[in-house]
């Protein structure tokens, strides 16, 4: 793609019952390969944005396309944005920048007007909530300060909602219905607008560009209804990992509109001092509470068998929780099959993932608490297993 000859055209928003809010924009060919869709969707359940300006309603979209026509030197024409939006954007584009250094990130944004600031009151925060063990920790962190959990469902091309995402749905409501929390369940087809294949970085462009921005900014349209002073997307990784990521205090912590600001939330902890921290709930509030980590097992809910998976359950287990009692199935073969993938570095394959395992081993007990077949001899094997965080990428 020549320097900004691509093209990025946004029109005007639109609400549809009140709750709906849909994007439109039109691309020239080039970048226009890029998207699988030409409207940003969300609906915002048991929220009335048709007062929300429109300087506000477009800033999940900006979200989406700004880095995505920063690496692309393409030029977005919006048509109108949050001054203070804008302005965040400058110190994420420079973010990026630091993070991804030999992408050029020479795209533009060009506005038709910058609006009037927007200024409205603020009283609490809002969790973006997945019900992973991330976002569960996250709102333990802030519970007394009474945060909106805000969840980011994913959509089909109408409002029907897939039977993976209905359990997802149910899962997210219930939480925050055991905890007397807010609930807004935010419809969305975001996960449905790229083809990866045509972005730089490719299949990991969303986890290692896109989704800081694009789960904050989700939160832009309900602000002034719910009075947001901050929104907190949980941390991945922690200072010690020295890993390009989409959601980065560089990021996160720059972005900002109107009268509220995101924030990378406990950076300070690491995963697993995250699961000691909801290991103590678990024991005292919630001795039932599932975690949402995979939607490949029986009816949709955690396989028990890949990555991500098999880390949360020997985290858990490493912090003295059953796996077995919270949507999992940890045994005696299973261990063996983790072991096994551990061993062909299966699960070892990415800098992320290396990263996961390591925090885990150095809080390996040296006995275990649990009574599970076979845990006794993995963690014996465990604590010497080799892994090395700072190998390749």
């Amino acid at each position: 793609m020549g320097t900004n000859t691509e093209q990025i055209f946004v029109e005007r928003p639109i609400v549809v019952d009140k709750e709906t809010l849909i994007c439109k924009f039109t691309c020239t060919p080039g970048i226009g390969a890029t998207f699988r869709t030409d409207a940003y969707v969300t609906t915002y359940r048991g929220f009335d944005i048709s007062q929300t300006p429109e300087s506000l309603l477009l800033i999940p979209l900006l979200g989406i396309l700004a880095p995505i026509a920063w690496a692309a030197d393409a030029t977005i024409r919006i048509p109108t944005v949050d001054p203070v939006f804008f302005e965040s954007l400058h110190k994420v584009k420079a973010s990026f920048r630091e993070l991804y250094p030999k992408m050029s990130w020479n795209g533009a944004i060009v506005p038709d007007a910058v609006a009037a600031p927007t200024n409205y009151p603020v009283h609490r925060p809002a969790v973006l909530f997945s019900g992973g063990v991330d976002s569960v920790a996250s709102y333990f962190v802030h519970r007394n300060e009474d945060p909106v959990l805000v969840s980011a469902l994913g959509r089909t091309p109408f409002h029907d909602l897939t039977e993976d995402v209905k359990l997802q749905y149910e899962q997210c409501k219930g939480f925050a219905g055991r905890n007397n929390a807010r609930f807004v369940p935010a419809i969305t087809n975001l996960n449905r607008m790229l083809d990866a294949t045509h972005l730089p970085l490719g299949m990991a462009w969303w986890q290692k560009v896109q989704h800081g921005l694009a789960f904050l900014t989700l939160c832009a349209p309900i602000s002034p209804i719910a009075g947001l002073h901050t929104v907190y997307l949980a941390s991945t990784h922690t200072a010690d990992s020295k890993i390009p990521w989409g959601s980065h205090p560089a990021i996160d912590n720059n972005v900002a509109w109107a009268s509220t600001v995101g924030n990378h939330d406990c950076y300070h902890l690491s995963r697993q001092q995250k699961l000691g921290l909801i290991a103590k709930y678990i024991e005292a509030e919630d001795p039932t509470l599932k975690f949402q980590i995979c939607r490949r097992g029986p009816r949709h809910s955690n396989c028990s068998e890949c990555g991500k998976c098999s880390r949360t359950m020997i985290g858990l287990a490493t912090a003295g929780v059953d796996p077995n009692l919270h949507g999992f199935r940890l045994d005696k073969k299973r261990l063996e099959n983790i072991r096994t993938q551990l061993t062909n570095r299966k699960f070892l394959s990415s800098a992320n993932n290396r990263f996961m395992w390591w925090d885990i081993q150095r809080h390996v007990p040296d006995q275990p608490k649990l009574a599970i077949e076979g845990l006794r001899e993995f963690f014996a094997w465990f604590r010497k297993a080799e892994i090395d965080p700072s190998l390749g990428k």
